[in-house]
């Protein structure tokens, strides 16, 4: 289990978990909410690297940083959008489609993608190890066309809309 800060909160609801500090230091500087996305717990790899990178980059102290972690499997970011809308950053595993959603969704606030390492450790064992965290700023989809077919006579092409 990860501790994002020192104190661990405990268990909300199954389908988050929260780790972090609820007593900031004096100065009364409100909890910076930090959703993570992802089937596994933080790792403290992670939760180290990304401590850091929330205070170098974002100006989000550690020491007032909030984890809450969303562990299910969603078709649509839609779904746990309620559970975005306090959110200062938004730490995600997840593929392609969901980071565009979640990107949207986010609008200004940063949508983190966590990056790993894929390293083999036996026959058919994998064991991934935490390589970083990378900020999703835009996603772009280039395309080229490689073919087009002539639809024989008589028939009718319906364009997709």
């Amino acid at each position: 289990m990860c501790f994002v800060s020192d104190h661990l909160i405990g268990w909300p609801d199954k389908k988050h978990k929260v780790w972090g500090n609820r007593n900031p230091q004096k100065g009364g500087d409100k909890m910076a909410k930090v959703v993570w996305f992802s089937r596994h717990p933080m790792t403290e790899l992670q939760s180290q690297d990304l401590k850091k990178v929330l205070a170098e980059r974002f100006g989000i102290g550690a020491d007032q940083t909030e984890v809450v972690q969303i562990d299910r499997t969603v078709q649509s970011v839609r779904e746990i959008e309620g559970d975005l809308a306090d959110a200062a950053a938004i730490a995600i595993v997840a593929p392609l489609p969901l980071q565009i959603e979640f990107l949207r969704a986010a609008g200004k606030r940063p949508v983190l993608i966590c990056r790993n390492h894929r390293i083999q450790v036996g026959e058919g064992q994998v064991q991934f190890v935490h390589a970083g965290w990378t900020h999703l700023q835009k996603v772009e989809v280039v395309s080229e066309e490689l073919s087009s077919l002539t639809i024989p006579d008589g028939s009718q092409a319906v364009r997709p809309r």
